[in-house]
């Protein structure tokens, strides 16, 4: 069987799959319009695009506004550490593997 031709329909918009060799419609498709026009399709589909982005830059910005404050209470974490080494209050130094043994 040669392949089959895939053909939508321009009166009710289904898609027909049709036999090449005898022109015959072989079995019919709902189409994913569903009652759609094609031009309100594309709105539609233009519309759930810009939403999405809307989302994704929203949580872009959430995502960047928590990476901001992780940086800066790492920096405070940091600094007072340094405060209190310069100042002499840390003398403990770390453990060494040598003075495990």
């Amino acid at each position: 069987m040669a392949q089959k031709i895939m053909v939508t329909c321009p009166c009710c918009d289904r898609i027909l799959e049709v036999n090449p060799e005898n022109g015959k419609v072989i079995r019919n498709f709902e189409s994913k319009l569903k009652g759609k026009t094609k031009d309100k399709a594309f709105t539609d589909a233009l519309s759930e695009t810009k939403d999405r982005e809307g989302k994704l830059a929203q949580q872009f910005d959430s995502a960047k506004l928590e990476e901001k404050e992780k940086m800066k209470k790492l920096e405070n974490i940091f600094k007072e550490k340094k405060k209190k080494i310069d100042s002499g209050e840390d003398d403990e130094t770390p453990l060494r593997p040598f003075d495990l043994d």
